[in-house]
């Protein structure tokens, strides 16, 4: 109808919202962000430090 292959979510909201990013994919629209299991990963706040300890960066607690 609006002829839409990409979406960019801004900042908040949507672009933290896996479920969000899951359903442009599905319904073949070009997620502008990281991938759904990114934004899983990194909104667990233990997940992304293991991560990021794991990778060998340095954050701030």
């Amino acid at each position: 109808e609006n002829d839409v292959d990409a979406i960019h979510p801004g900042y908040g909201f949507l672009s933290e919202r896996a479920d969000f990013a899951q359903a442009c994919m599905d319904a073949g629209v070009r997620f502008i962000g990281p991938t759904p299991d990114v934004v899983r990963k990194m909104g667990d706040k233990v997940e992304a430090r293991a991560i990021a300890i794991s990778a060998g960066k340095a954050f701030i607690v």
